[in-house]
């Protein structure tokens, strides 16, 4: 198929020639958009098509005509030889009906391979109507035009049949011709139906391939609803839930948590010192808050850890070269350098040039576990209903998207 160029994109025309509608413009009608030079060759074409099956069409109903002739003459010779046979009493009349049974025989053969050229006709708009399958058609769709052309198909089988018992048991060049024109026909329709059948089957399997892999998909959303720091005393919890807000919230670097975390052990310790002083407890509770300021937080990072604020990630080391995250194989790159960490000195590797990748499934999973959203994805479904004056709100009340 010819391609139209870009700087000749403003004198396209469209072209509508047998091969040409098979496809679709970018707004959706068939056929292409081609260049005035490339139009004019197509058109040439057809015409030259169409002037060949004119002149098969004009030269079969020439030899009809002309067998009729021949036949005609030969029976009126027979009967001139025989008129004076009919005037002998007692000689059997010949009947017109057993003189031209065959020639009649042949005429009604001849109509009836026309009207199943007529039908095949008719099928290659159905045909045309259906078209090839665009890049991504929804399922709805798929179907429609698989039973559309699924119909077809059997009405071919049933003209194919019809034909074949037009030509059973007739001899003549004028049948025989037109019996090899329409077989020719449905032969073409044929495979044109194949080849359009063929492209909705692919678009059927590939939708069928795109749902079996979102199948097995599963989204954890358990974690969400678990209750946050549940074996932690309440006044820590609140603490705890004060820094994070400061540093989430308020931006205040780690640093500053640090001295936070500081100062509330402080005051608590403070107060425990305090109220012991005035011997309003007992002896139990000094152990308990020593034990409470012993596992006092002290790095705001276990605090976001308890909270599950930061989503999950996954840090590649990526090629500072190609950029791929895979093992490089032909740009052999230094993926990793060393980085000594903690007051021990622990060497560990590190990525050079690091990618950053979210967990889509964590991600939709918090989407999922937020307060009323469950409720709205259900009101959805009721908001397909069409109301009784008939006026669509709501893009899911459309047939169509």
């Amino acid at each position: 198929m010819d391609q139209l160029p870009a700087k000749q994109a403003r004198m396209a025309e469209r072209c509508l020639c047998d091969i040409c509608r098979l496809s679709t413009t970018p707004d959706g009608k068939p056929g292409c958009m081609l260049d005035k030079r490339t139009h004019t060759r197509h058109n040439k074409s057809q015409r030259n098509i169409d002037a060949v099956a004119k002149a098969s069409s004009q030269n079969s109903v020439a030899a009809i005509a002309r067998h009729d002739t021949q036949v005609t003459e030969t029976v009126d010779k027979l009967s001139a030889t025989s008129a004076h046979r009919t005037e002998i009493p007692g000689t059997p009349q010949p009947t017109t009906t057993s003189r031209n049974y065959s020639i009649d025989r042949k005429k009604a053969m001849v109509a009836k391979a026309g009207d199943i050229e007529k039908t095949i006709s008719t099928m290659k708009v159905r045909i045309l109507e259906v078209g090839r399958a665009p890049i991504r058609p929804d399922d709805a769709r798929i179907a429609k035009s698989l039973q559309t052309l699924e119909t077809i198909e059997r009405d071919l089988g049933t003209q194919t049949l019809e034909l074949n018992d037009t030509i059973r048991n007739v001899k003549g060049t004028s049948v025989t011709q037109v019996h090899a024109d329409v077989t020719a026909a449905l032969t073409n329709i044929k495979a044109f139906l194949a080849d359009v059948k063929n492209s909705w089957v692919q678009a059927r399997h590939v939708r069928i391939s795109e749902r079996s892999k979102c199948a097995g998909a599963i989204y954890d959303t358990s974690k969400h609803f678990q209750p946050l720091l549940a074996r932690v005393e309440p006044f820590i919890q609140l603490i705890l839930l004060m820094i994070v807000a400061c540093h989430v919230v308020l931006r205040l670097p780690q640093r500053g948590t640090l001295w936070l975390f500081l100062m509330c052990r402080t005051i608590i310790e403070t107060v425990v010192h305090k109220i012991l002083e005035i011997k309003l407890l007992n002896a139990i509770l000094p152990q308990t808050f020593s034990k409470i300021l012993q596992g006092f937080p002290r790095d705001v990072r276990a605090a976001l850890v308890a909270f599950d604020l930061e989503p999950q990630s996954l840090v590649y080391a990526a090629c500072s070269k190609c950029h791929t995250t895979y093992k490089p194989t032909i740009c052999k790159e230094l993926l990793v350098r060393p980085q000594t960490v903690g007051k021990s000195g622990t060497k560990i590797l590190v990525p050079i040039h690091q990618y950053l990748v979210f967990d889509f499934k964590d991600w939709f999973s918090g989407l999922l576990s937020r307060n009323g959203y469950e409720d709205t994805m259900d009101g959805a479904w009721a908001r397909m209903k069409i109301p009784p004056n008939g006026q669509l709100t709501d893009i899911f009340q459309g047939s169509t998207i």
